[in-house]
């Protein structure tokens, strides 16, 4: 049989902090003005990775990465098969500003006590992994799907507070 490519997430159990490459410019013309990013078709998704929420803090105008828990998988089904807890699983592009805005969300879940240990937040930048969006067909960018039991028990699409996304997460845990 054939090796699949080994998949290498950041994950964290609620993001206690990540770490991924800085956020490229927005560009207007590939990002909507709403909440949520549409992609015309996952043929447009382009290139290969995956990483995590940003919860980098600005200082001096720098962005810096922190420290994230690094885990390797075979594949996203060896992922949802092989996670002790939920996963809530962030798509997104770097060139998407509604994404930004979600992974800052994402980020100040990192510390709250009522989620720590029960859920895993893991970011995919659809670019990199077109097959993995295609999938779960992601046409609109950021869409966070939340999964129990290698299932989809919840997924929503665009920006949300920090506050929406925990009170559903506590429905669903």
């Amino acid at each position: 049989g054939s090796l699949l490519p080994t998949i290498a997430l950041l994950a964290l159990s609620v993001v206690p902090s990540l770490a991924f490459s800085p956020v490229t410019p927005f560009n207007p013309a590939r990002c909507g003005v709403g909440a949520a990013s549409r992609i015309s078709s996952p043929a447009s998704l382009l290139g290969t990775g995956v990483a995590l929420a940003d919860s980098r803090k600005r200082r001096s105008g720098l962005l810096l990465p922190l420290m994230a828990e690094k885990k390797t998988f075979k594949s996203m089904d060896d992922m949802l098969e092989n996670s002790d807890v939920p996963l809530l699983i962030d798509f997104y592009a770097t060139w998407c500003g509604p994404c930004v805005i979600m992974s800052r969300e994402l980020g100040t879940l990192s510390n709250d006590e009522d989620l720590k240990g029960k859920v895993t937040i893991v970011k995919i930048d659809t670019e990199k992994y077109p097959a993995i969006a295609s999938k779960y067909m992601i046409e609109a960018l950021p869409t966070c799907c939340l999964f129990k039991n290698g299932e989809i028990v919840e997924r929503f699409e665009g920006a949300m507070r920090a506050e929406q996304i925990k009170e559903m997460l506590l429905l669903k845990l």
